[in-house]
Formats: C-alpha cells, structure tokens, sequence
C-alpha cells in the first residue's frame, strides 16, 4: 500500500491524547515488530524511564510528546532520552 511505517501504540498509559483502549504494553510490540515489513515507530507514554524496553523489543523509532514537550527542561529531557535509547542499543 506505499506505507514507509507503522505507528504503534500505545505502548503505556499516556494522558497526551485518548486513544479509548488500555496501554498495548512491551509483548504486543514484540509481536508487532514481528509482523511488520516496515519500520515500527513505538508511541504512547513513553519517557526516559521507560524508553529501553521498547528499544530493545525492537522499535525502530519512538515518538514522543509529554517526555520532552512538557518536561521543565526539555532540552535536558532530550538529551537523556538520546542517552537511554543509545544505551538500549538504538541508533541516533
């Protein structure tokens, strides 16, 4: 169908945006990852604290919102979020 990504989520309860169903968790995304034949971007509650299971469940990317958007620093934020998925073994 022409996609170049599948967004899934989400992964964990988030406040950003209603999404009307419970948190998806790190196994559905073991198993989206697994069927999917485009890059997985992982969305939905996540931050800095819980960023390396979705990384190491193999999410090619992950979008966030609160983690930086709301954060008192966000460049701070950021920063330790570049930290976290490099330490997960992701790629900047």
């Amino acid at each position: 169908m022409g996609v170049d990504h599948v967004a899934f989520g989400a992964v964990y309860h988030t406040d950003t945006k209603g999404v009307g169903r419970p948190p998806r968790g790190i196994d559905q995304l073991r198993l989206a990852r697994d069927a999917a034949q485009t890059p997985l971007v992982a969305i939905g509650g996540i931050n800095a604290e819980n960023a390396a299971p979705v990384i190491e469940a193999g999410a090619d990317a992950i979008c966030v919102t609160a983690a930086v958007g709301s954060a008192t620093e966000p460049e701070a934020a950021a920063a330790l979020l570049v930290k976290v998925i490099e330490e997960a073994g992701g790629r900047i």
